[in-house]
């Protein structure tokens, strides 16, 4: 077998060095990309939380409740809205109806987080799909 021409080896060269680049915009777009879409998804999140969290505030001596979103057409995409409002040892006081008999995740970590004050983003994946979830400290 004769060795490959100097062209051959540089157009082998630039598709190498060519596909390279292109991988790498593709990931560094990719990336960017989620981390912009997470951040807003983040921020909505939050603003529901302070939402809650200002009705619990309200009145502090009705039993606590969950402003549920009525539900819209089947044919509708929303955004579902699981609220769970738990106390810091982690027991349940109050959920939405849409989380149904379903359970966000309490974890020791979190609960020490969130007793320190801070408010904690996070994934589930225990439901059908990923769900993204903050937890934020509300006084009552």
């Amino acid at each position: 077998m004769r060795p490959l021409s100097f062209r051959t080896r540089l157009w082998v060269g630039h598709v190498v060095v060519l596909g390279l680049m292109l991988a790498i915009a593709a990931l560094g777009a990719d990336w960017a990309l989620r981390r912009v879409i997470l951040g807003r998804v983040d921020d909505e999140i939050l603003a529901l939380a302070h939402t809650e969290a200002a009705a619990l505030k309200d009145d502090p001596t009705i039993p606590l409740r969950i402003l549920e979103i009525t539900p819209g057409p089947p044919s509708f995409a929303r955004l579902d809205k699981l609220v769970q409002i738990a106390d810091l040892d982690g027991r349940v006081a109050a959920r939405s109806a849409s989380l149904g008999s379903s359970r966000l995740p309490t974890p020791p970590d979190l609960l020490g987080r969130l007793r320190a004050g801070e408010i904690a983003y996070g994934t589930v994946t225990s439901f059908a799909e990923p769900i993204r979830m903050v937890s934020m400290p509300a006084a009552r």
